[in-house]
């Protein structure tokens, strides 16, 4: 009965849904409410069990489910291969994105934390970096300019010369480095405190407030190299400058030498902040973080497993419903062949309680009221 008018999924014209609406508006328009003189209700014998029209119906009703259900599985049995076959990769990327997010979560409180701890000690403005990087490269620049000016007009070669003087540039510039380490030293003094005085937060930075003695030593011996570059650069200038140019213009750019040195290490010590380093590793550490659960997020694998798995459920989900109103549709077929056969099966069931008058609903006859001229209408 329902078999030829089968057809096979995602070859609809329109919705199922949309057509079964369509057939009950168009059942409903053909219904006309007749004005009749007498009514008779017609009750459902009680010996009358169920017929087997009803049986059958019921039973094609009951059959939708399951072959619907089928139908479901059938279609979404490709989607859920691809769910196994990306079941283990979405397992693993998964658990490295919760490792991950916890990593993220250390990070950001770590930098949070430090932040409030921290925070008011610095001493480095927000675009310093920028500025002290631009310093450095303008003094590599003049350096390497006098170094490299000296050596081509002494007859070497502009490439031999260009190497050599952007080393000894980098170099005299490199020795002004030794100014961060006298900044270090300085603001370590300022912070100095008795770990007694420290609060919990700050003895996770406790070394940040202490100033050991051994580290003078170092820094004075580093402060010993740097002076030794400047001079040795200054030197060197100084004697190419005298040979090409006379004793004057070495001793000039000797000069130059020395004080491009000295402004190195100036810009070193303005911007150098150990707190505001540790803040900013921080920051990148927390970035760092944060990109890296980002990227592993969106794993390929957990998206096509995810996808899949939608797909699936949703087919799956498609068809439960629409056997659900296939077989609800079967009833009310059954319901209307009842309809058009009172004279076997009834216009209804027995009423299993009186109604409020005391009356039964077995057989009863409505007379429409009398005119008072005594006509009936």
């Amino acid at each position: 009965m329902f078999g030829e008018n089968r057809r096979a999924p995602g070859r609809h014209d329109r919705d199922d849904a949309d057509e079964i609406i369509d057939r009950c508006i168009e059942a409903a328009d053909g219904v006309t409410l007749r004005v009749v003189d007498h009514v008779h209700v017609q009750v459902r014998p009680d010996e009358l069990g169920p017929t087997y029209l009803e049986a059958e119906f019921d039973e094609l009703a009951r059959e939708l489910l399951p072959l619907h259900a089928e139908r479901g599985e059938r279609r979404a049995r490709r989607h859920r291969a691809r769910v196994a076959r990306y079941e283990a990769r979405a397992v693993a990327a998964r658990a490295r994105v919760a490792d991950l997010a916890e990593s993220a979560r250390a990070a950001t409180t770590a930098r949070a934390q430090a932040l409030t701890v921290l925070g008011p000690l610095t001493r480095r403005e927000p675009h310093a970096k920028f500025w002290y990087v631009l310093r450095w490269l303008l003094l590599v620049v003049g350096d390497v300019a006098g170094i490299a000016g000296a050596a081509i007009l002494l007859g070497e070669l502009v490439e031999l010369a260009l190497m050599q003087a952007v080393a000894t540039g980098i170099a005299a510039v490199t020795a002004g480095l030794v100014g961060q380490d006298l900044r270090d030293l300085v603001l370590a003094r300022r912070r100095h405190r008795d770990l007694d005085e420290l609060t919990a937060e700050e003895l996770r930075f406790a070394r940040l407030f202490t100033a050991p003695r051994a580290r003078d030593a170092v820094v004075k011996v580093m402060a010993g190299v740097a002076v030794t570059i400047a001079l040795l650069t200054a030197g060197g200038i100084f004697v190419l400058r005298s040979n090409v140019e006379g004793t004057d213009n070495g001793i000039i750019f000797g000069c130059l030498a020395v004080a491009i040195c000295c402004a190195s290490a100036i810009n070193s010590y303005v911007y150098a902040d150990e707190v505001a380093d540790l803040l900013d590793r921080a920051e990148l550490a927390q970035r760092r973080a944060t990109r890296r659960h980002a990227r592993a997020a969106r794993s390929r694998a957990i998206r096509r497993h995810a996808e899949a798995m939608a797909l699936a459920d949703s087919i799956t989900t498609e068809e439960l419903q629409r056997g659900a109103a296939a077989a609800a549709h079967v009833r009310v077929l059954k319901w209307r062949i009842l309809r058009q056969n009172p004279a076997v099966v009834g216009h209804g069931p027995r009423r299993s309680r009186p109604l409020a008058n005391g009356s039964d609903v077995t057989a009863r006859a409505a007379t429409p009221p009398a005119t008072r001229n005594g006509a009936r209408r």
